[in-house]
């Protein structure tokens, strides 16, 4: 999901669609390929999740935007289990999902994930 934020990045600054389009292509290659072990933003399906709701909702559409936040919502029952052995840090734990939340809020609208959801997280 890196080259894809790169390239979101890219069009946030050219504003050229082709930039757009092309992290469009690396997000539907990665969604393809996720597996659901792993729920950080860096290393897991939540960095993907919340970077393709983005560009989605940034090309206007909207239904796969929401399937990809919703996604992401259901992967909060692992992060907040109290089995889960998944430590409280950026790269690999709780923290890189709390980033993905945070991120469609500040990237889509502020009441993308609710407020109570961020802070069972």
């Amino acid at each position: 999901s890196g080259i894809a934020l790169l390239y979101l990045q890219l069009y946030r600054v050219t504003k050229s669609q082709s930039h757009l389009q092309r992290s469009l292509d690396y997000v539907k290659r990665i969604l393809r390929n996720l597996n659901g072990r792993r729920v950080t933003f860096l290393c897991g399906d939540a960095g993907p999740l919340a970077v393709g709701a983005v560009v989605y909702h940034k090309l206007k559409s909207d239904s796969e935007s929401k399937e990809c936040i919703a996604k992401l919502l259901q992967l909060q029952r692992t992060v907040i289990s109290t089995d889960a052995e998944l430590p409280d840090e950026l790269l690999y734990g709780r923290a890189g999902y709390l980033y993905a939340l945070l991120y469609l809020n500040t990237e889509i609208s502020p009441d993308t994930v609710p407020q109570s959801v961020i802070k069972e997280v």
